[in-house]
């Protein structure tokens, strides 16, 4: 939880500040006003965040909450450079403390919190919840490009957890694979032996043992749809229906379609909470705002780019944001996607009028404008395509392998990754360059795709190029995970 601890005289400023405030009628708002306007419930939690008398600590969150929801200068009640440094310093104080995650999750976190903003709701949300209860599941529930990973990504760097991020297209979505690294990063944080073969409620239960009462264990798992798993009575990763005391689990998927599919059950004294992305899109929609500044004047690789843009196309930075954001509504991904395909000759001229509101919408956008379905980039649509064929195989290929399955120059693979490297992952082992999907939306768009009745004669030709080359080589050439 984001305290910060003021000096006396400040602290009683900011409180004076804040419990003085009155709305344009010159009505007190008071601490119930609060509560409701930040759907806290009760004035409780306001009181215990920010004027309690017997702590010297504010909520940092919550105070700048307020002020932004009764639209309220925060200068006016504090030193705002000696509020920024606090913040930095707890900020720090938390990063030497926090558990080192997984070298495997390293990419995927960097790249997922490289522009991460806002998103404080969730945060306080899980603080809530472990402040309420003393031990459970806390589950966040989005779309997807909602930002699940990312939310999952951002608690991690910033707060001491052990963590896993179930990657459908990496084939690391096994219940086995989860429990070996679980097993793996406890074993080596909390000093455990003898554990070998235990499960995780044995694995939870020892390090809970471990735990002063001022600690506990949180365990961050994301996207538990992406999870392969027979169904059964067993819960999904086969998690506890009782977890011990100081014991939390953070948790990120998709919503069910039917209730039927629910995979996660406990027992009373280990309670469950679900927080709904679908009921926070105002505030989601400010924080897609954010971001869209933040690309257009900070981000070192975008901003100078857009401001061309921009300036080219004759739209003021708050027109801009304001038609972004009302297309884009609360999906991340399109943002991010959208920001690159901006920067790209295809969309030098380019109403942003015409911008669909779905993100698969706007993956037929891109399609269409980067060329795919114009004869001389057939060679390119069948790269895209057998990354996906490849994928679905649950294997791996590298870039000399698909140059020689096409007979093609390395200059085309070259360009589709260029022209798609928002879409599609790089990484390097031995000197090969071996590709992956960067979301997961855009390989089940691919897959789409395959049905249409137009492109299954070029998916029959890849996968005859892939199985023909497949006969004649070393299985090494192309590998299963």
């Amino acid at each position: 939880m984001p305290k910060i601890k003021l000096p006396e005289a400040d602290l009683i400023r900011l409180r004076n500040f804040l419990g003085g405030l009155k709305d344009e009628n010159d009505k007190k708002i008071t601490q119930d006003d609060m509560a409701k306007a930040l759907n806290y419930g009760d004035k409780k939690t306001i009181y215990r965040h920010v004027f309690d008398r017997n702590s010297q600590e504010v909520n940092s969150d919550t105070v700048e909450l307020i002020c932004k929801c009764f639209n309220i200068d925060l200068a006016q009640g504090v030193d705002l450079d000696l509020w920024e440094q606090l913040k930095r310093n707890v900020k720090a104080k938390n990063l030497t403390v926090k558990i080192s995650y997984p070298p495997e999750f390293k990419s995927l976190i960097e790249s997922r919190t490289k522009r991460f903003v806002g998103r404080e709701f969730v945060t306080q949300a899980f603080d809530e919840f472990q402040k309420n209860n003393d031990r459970g599941y806390f589950t966040v529930l989005g779309e997807p490009g909602t930002g699940k990973s990312a939310i999952a990504a951002n608690y991690v760097v910033n707060n001491p957890a052990i963590c896993y991020f179930h990657i459908a297209s990496q084939g690391n979505n096994t219940p086995e694979k989860f429990l070996n690294s679980i097993r793996e990063q406890l074993i080596q944080h909390y000093k455990l032996s003898n554990v070998n073969s235990a499960n995780l409620a044995t694995l939870v239960n020892l390090v809970a043992e471990k735990l002063s009462s001022s600690e506990s264990l949180v365990i961050v798992v994301d996207a538990l749809d992406e999870v392969i798993q027979e169904v059964g009575a067993e819960n999904i990763l086969f998690l506890p229906r009782n977890l011990p005391q100081n014991v939390y689990f953070f948790l990120t998927r998709r919503h069910y379609r039917t209730d039927g599919e629910r995979r996660l059950f406990t027992e009373v004294d280990t309670p469950q909470h679900e927080l709904d992305l679908r009921q926070k899109m105002d505030i989601s929609q400010d924080d897609i705002k954010k971001c869209i500044r933040l690309f257009l004047n900070e981000d070192e690789q975008f901003s100078p780019k857009l401001q061309l843009w921009l300036n080219r196309n004759s739209y003021s930075q708050d027109d801009f944001i304001k038609k972004v954001s009302e297309r884009v509504v609360d999906n991340f991904v399109y943002l991010i996607c959208l920001m690159d395909a901006l920067t790209r000759e295809q969309y030098t001229n380019f109403n942003l009028n015409d911008l669909p509101t779905t993100l698969k919408d706007y993956y037929d956008l891109h399609w269409e404008r980067m060329g795919m379905n114009r004869p001389e980039n057939i060679d390119k649509k069948k790269i895209l395509y057998l990354f996906k064929e490849v994928k679905q195989k649950k294997g791996n290929i590298y870039d000399e392998f698909i140059v020689e399955i096409f007979t093609i120059d390395i200059d085309i693979l070259d360009q589709v990754i260029t022209e798609w490297y928002q879409y599609l992952r790089e990484e390097e082992n031995e000197d090969l360059i071996y590709y992956d999907f960067y979301h997961q939306s855009f390989f089940e768009y691919l897959t789409k795709r395959k049905e249409l009745n137009s492109e299954q004669k070029i998916f029959r030709e890849v996968n005859e190029a892939l199985n023909r080359r497949w006969e004649q080589n070393d299985p090494d050439e192309y590998q299963f995970n």
